[in-house]
């Protein structure tokens, strides 16, 4: 059963995939699908083919669309809850009326982007007004295609989730909320352990927590799922409900911590795991963690194959495969040697994403997660039971933790990255490992020298060096001299990617920073460099006039 789940996932993966690039060209697909002796093959194929088609199609229709400019009040659903894009906040809106002549008429277009600067107390689900200004514009948001941009001078909530699920869901986030909200960092960290939520944790941290290689556990996944069912089943349990109405509870449980998690990309692969084992459980039906892994690649790509061009889900499939490769690699060891062997296994198997998506690998990523881990699974339990009881000082403690992970995130975050030629030479070093003991101690100690020498400060440069940083639609411009100098000439619309880039060179200080004026594509992510940096001054040409932005940076 584990190979047909494995070789059915790979099907679908590839026909979603090439269906949703290549179009009606996938169709070619069905050929040596339809030649192989079993059936099951080439319905799979045609069930990925049917779904990647039909959203490709829908990605077509949705850009294709004419959207009007202009000012305008359209009344709509939030699609998703606002998320910050630099500093932006985002979310996808269904619109189902137009105010025209003081009538509200029906909307005939289709999905957008609500695009605000300003917070408002909007949830995902919830109907709202939204008075602001149109314009065309093809993207993606969330996976999600919309055809226009619509930039919000005001948001007013008209009623809430109108299904009992989001209301449920919406309740839940409100209580994390108001329990760790005001908790500051480690607070805003629990809330990224318990439901993914990290908009108020500061972006040096979580390019702190990125760079060592633990921002995986603030997308929440199987660990948390677990929990999450675990909690559920001992409240249930002095019920005396017989395994099928658990499983029941179960998978009305897993509905809603999705929704409660904002159907995260690894959670959608976590909760289609644990739906399959919970109804495997009442039908008699044994499913193994690499057949559950197989089937519920298969069902979440069926349903949603927009998932198979989402970063998080490909590291969320990658990273329980090597989990689950990992967990046999020492499977007679101790709890510190099988945890390590864990943790190296789902390393390896993401390390060709990150390359891909991020550009470089944590090098010494398994150790921060060894280190790291069992705080964040006590940090996790704690706070959800905090959360729950409400008792003051079992947050604490939870925060206590989080602040430890913060902690080890923050020393990490200096450590040294792997690009594509380290990555392969770590995996020709494994390779030897494994196959030449002999060459064991040579290969400990040469890891040991480049560690070592990488650990070393970065280099200085010999000359006066000027460097434009790709920091996307925006610019950035950095300025090293000999002696260790640092300028930074305005810092581009993304905090994230500003912070990135400055790692990248080494920086640990700024002598002078330059915002040349107050526009968001020039300043966007200079408040971000002055929390995570020493800097000396800030030259500014004194105009605050007409961006909020640029007086909060001052």
């Amino acid at each position: 059963m584990e190979k047909t789940a494995l070789v059915a996932g790979m099907l679908v993966w590839l026909a979603v995939a090439i269906s949703r690039s290549a179009g009606w060209w996938g169709v070619l697909l069905l050929v040596p699908a339809l030649l192989s002796r079993r059936w099951w093959i080439g319905a799979l194929v045609v069930a990925g083919l049917v779904a990647g088609l039909h959203s490709a199609q829908r990605a077509q229709t949705t850009h294709e669309a004419e959207v009007p400019s202009g000012p305008v009040t359209l009344a709509g659903r939030l699609a998703d809850d606002l998320r910050p894009g630099g500093f932006e906040l985002r979310a996808p809106l269904d619109p189902t009326h137009l105010l025209v002549g003081g009538r509200w008429a029906p909307w005939q277009g289709p999905r957008l982007v609500l695009v605000t600067t300003h917070t408002a107390r909007v949830k995902a689900g919830e109907a709202v007004v939204v008075d602001g200004r149109l314009r065309p514009w093809s993207g993606w948001v969330r996976g999600e295609p919309v055809a226009g941009a619509l930039e919000a001078s005001s948001i007013e909530p008209l009623a809430g989730a109108p299904d009992l699920l989001f209301r449920t869901a919406n309740l839940v986030r409100d209580r994390v909320q108001a329990v760790l909200g005001e908790r500051g960092p480690p607070g805003a960290l629990l809330a990224g352990f318990l439901i993914g939520e990290v908009s108020d944790l500061p972006v040096t941290d979580q390019e702190n927590l990125r760079r060592a290689g633990l921002s995986h556990f603030v997308a929440v996944s199987g660990s948390n799922v677990a929990l999450f069912l675990a909690a559920l089943f001992v409240a249930a349990g002095p019920l005396g409900w017989s395994p099928g109405r658990r499983a029941i509870v179960g998978l009305a449980g897993l509905a809603l911590f999705t929704v409660v998690t904002r159907w995260e990309p690894s959670v959608v692969r976590a909760s289609f795991m644990a739906g399959l084992v919970l109804v495997g459980r009442v039908s008699g039906i044994a499913f193994s963690a690499w057949a559950a892994l197989g089937w519920a690649v298969v069902g979440a790509l069926v349903v949603a194959p927009e998932l198979v061009d989402e970063a998080g889900f490909q590291l969320s499939v990658a990273a329980t495969a090597g989990v689950l490769v990992g967990s046999r690699w020492s499977s007679a060891g101790g709890l510190v040697a099988t945890s390590l062997a864990v943790t190296l296994g789902a390393q390896a198997a993401v390390a060709p994403l990150l390359l891909w998506h991020f550009g470089s690998v944590p090098m010494l990523a398994p150790i921060t997660n060894l280190v790291a881990a069992p705080m964040v699974t006590a940090a996790t339990a704690l706070a959800g039971l905090g959360v729950v009881s409400g008792l003051s000082p079992v947050v604490d403690l939870a925060g206590g933790l989080a602040a430890g992970v913060l902690m080890v995130a923050d020393q990490a975050a200096t450590w040294p990255q792997l690009g594509p030629s380290g990555v392969g030479a770590a995996g020709v070093a494994a390779a030897v490992w494994l196959r030449a003991p002999r060459a064991r101690p040579m290969l400990a100690l040469a890891a040991a020298v480049v560690v070592a020498a990488s650990l070393l400060p970065a280099g200085r440069v010999a000359i006066p060096t000027a460097v434009f940083l790709d920091v996307g639609q925006g610019d950035a411009a950095l300025l090293l001299g000999p002696g260790g100098e640092a300028v930074l000439v305005d810092g581009g619309p993304d905090p994230s990617t500003l912070l990135a880039k400055l790692h990248r060179w080494g920086i640990d200080h700024l002598d002078l920073v330059v915002a040349t004026h107050g526009d968001r594509d020039h300043i966007g992510g200079l408040a971000a460099v002055i929390e995570a940096y020493p800097v000396g001054r800030l030259w500014h040409p004194g105009h605050r006039e007409g961006s909020e932005l640029y007086r909060r940076l001052i």
